[in-house]
């Protein structure tokens, strides 16, 4: 059993109930293929409820400080997001889009499913911050 399947199968049920969550419109995720999942970040949890809820595992982006923390909760942080699918990019230096951009198009060119907000990072209001709709090609 990979680390993935092993955290989902314990901890999914779990947040499932502590929050209470609903996924609509899975049935447009297909079984297989390049899948771009595209979520508002209105907090932490966002990162944690996003793969635990998908039939398929969800690759997605994150500030490498979440797998670089010191101590205990350091290295469970850095187990639990690496187990479901963060890839952590370093966003200082301005050169966090364009790492962002490649790992996207690699997830993307493996037939994975990317996830990734497109607001960026969390909202200081924990509001939507007034992303650009998405073009009527997109799903």
């Amino acid at each position: 059993m990979s680390r993935f399947a092993f955290i989902k199968a314990v901890l999914g049920p779990i947040i499932r109930l502590m929050f209470r969550t609903r996924v609509e419109g899975a049935e447009n995720i297909p079984g297989d293929g390049p899948v771009i999942l595209a979520g508002n970040h209105l907090t932490f949890i966002d990162s944690v409820i996003m793969p635990l809820t998908c039939d398929r595992q969800v690759m997605f982006i994150g500030k490498d400080t979440y797998v670089t923390g010191k101590g205990l909760k350091g290295r469970l942080m850095a187990w639990f997001f690496t187990g479901v699918g963060m890839i952590p990019v370093d966003r200082d230096g301005g050169r966090g889009g364009v790492a962002a951009l490649m790992t996207g198009r690699r997830i993307l060119d493996e037939g994975k499913v990317f996830g990734i907000y497109p607001e960026g990072t969390r909202s200081p209001t924990g509001g939507c911050t007034g992303a650009v709709p998405a073009s009527p090609g997109s799903r």
